[in-house]
Order: structure tokens, then C-alpha cells, then sequence
């Protein structure tokens, strides 16, 4: 912003040809054509790098749920050599392509609104985590002050901002003109965000019904970690 400014035209950054990558659109006036080419590689392995991210993470996240017993066994099981989650990573990576290509066949502008539809997510996760936080320690926030403001009022309280900010996204997301697509009248943003908060709603239900000693019981219910030593 302090090079190039904010204008419409040329190199500020309100022109629309530099909406979708800034970098690259400023790059050459900066560093030069033969340096801005380390840029654009900059933003491919960054690219690269958010994605393994995403292959990494969700895997161990449900690696842990099953073993704690709120999900299927499979989630669980590991690679024998390289002792990663192997099933969980197969599974979501299998299931994101076919997400992928499910949105790009309906539409291509569906994944622009899919990317934009996760800071509804984001905010709704982060919410139930600063509310699970202060229920979850509720019997000791009595304990000191500290307990009361480290493991009750900053989690809760944190959890009221994310509220908020997933009321008003919602809010400006069921306009249709939110994004690039809508339907029935309802923005595409929003059904993509909530959408997908009720499909795992209905999936954790469901689940539920098959695995229920860990909703009745919690933490308390761990299963054998089934770690492969060969």
C-alpha cells in the first residue's frame, strides 16, 4: 500500500486486474522482471505449503478423536513405515477432490464462494471451543482468579466475539449478491458456510447413534491407541 497506493488504475491496489494476486502485480515494478519471478515462486510453495497443511492436520485431528472413541476405529489406524495417519489422509484427500470437482462441474464460480464461505466456519469452530473451554473447566473457575480468567471469562469471552462475528457474516452472506453465486434468492456464501455446519451437525449425530460411550462418557472412554510397531 505504501508503494503503490490504493487508486483504481496502474499499480494501486483498487485496480481490478490486481485483485486476484497483488504480488505478482506489483512485483515487476518492484524487484524487477528476473526478482519477481522468485515472487510468483514464493506464492506456488506457499500455495504448496497451506495445502499439506490441510493434508496433515485434519488427518491427526481425527487420528485423535478415534482414539478417544468419537470416531470409527479406521480413523485411527497408521503407517506402518512412516507411522502417519494413513487411512484419514486417503479418506480426505479422496473426499476434497470430490468436492472439488463436484463444485467445479455445478459451477466454477462455487469454488471462489467456497473459499469465501470459510471464515464462517472458521469463526463458528473457534466459538464452540471458547464456550467448550469454560464449560469444561467450570468446576474450577472458583478455584483462583486466575482459573477464573484464564479457563472461564477470556475463553467465554472469546467465544461471544466469535459468535458475533459469525451473526453478522451470516448476515451479509445471505445476500445474493455476496459472492459470485446464489440460489433461490439466498447467497451462495452463506448456503456453502451453514450447509456445511449442518451436514456435520447431521454426520456427528449420526455418528453418535454408533459410538455413544464417548458422547456419555468423554474423555473418560479412551480406546488402545493403535499405533502399528511393525
Amino acid at each position: 500500500m505504501s508503494f503503490a497506493g490504493t487508486g483504481g488504475a496502474g499499480l494501486g491496489l483498487g485496480n481490478e486486474e490486481a485483485a486476484a494476486d497483488a504480488l505478482g502485480h506489483l512485483a515487476p515494478a518492484v524487484l524487477g522482471g528476473t526478482l519477481s519471478r522468485a515472487v510468483t515462486l514464493a506464492v506456488a510453495v506457499s500455495a504448496v505449503g497451506a495445502l499439506l497443511t490441510c493434508a496433515s492436520a485434519v488427518p491427526r485431528t481425527t487420528l485423535s478423536m478415534s482414539a478417544h472413541g468419537a470416531l470409527p476405529a479406521a480413523f485411527a489406524r497408521t503407517h506402518p513405515r512412516f507411522r502417519t495417519p494413513a487411512f484419514g489422509t486417503l479418506f480426505f484427500g479422496i473426499a476434497t477432490a470430490l468436492a472439488l470437482i463436484l463444485l467445479t462441474l455445478v459451477s466454477a464460480d462455487f469454488l471462489g464462494d467456497s473459499v469465501l464461505s470459510i471464515g464462517l466456519l472458521i469463526a463458528f469452530y473457534y466459538g464452540v471451543t471458547g464456550f467448550a473451554c469454560a464449560w469444561h473447566f467450570r468446576g474450577e473457575l472458583r478455584n483462583s482468579v486466575r482459573d477464573l480468567l484464564i479457563k472461564g471469562v477470556l475463553p467465554a469471552t472469546g467465544g461471544l466475539m466469535m459468535l458475533a462475528a459469525f451473526v453478522r457474516s451470516a448476515y451479509d452472506m445471505v445476500d445474493p449478491g455476496y459472492g459470485s453465486t446464489s440460489v433461490g434468492g439466498v447467497g451462495g456464501v452463506f448456503l456453502l458456510g451453514v450447509g456445511s455446519i449442518v451436514l456435520g451437525a447431521v454426520v456427528m449425530l449420526l455418528i453418535r447413534t454408533r459410538l455413544p460411550r464417548f458422547f456419555r462418557d468423554g474423555r473418560t472412554s479412551v480406546a488402545t491407541l493403535s499405533v502399528t510397531e511393525n
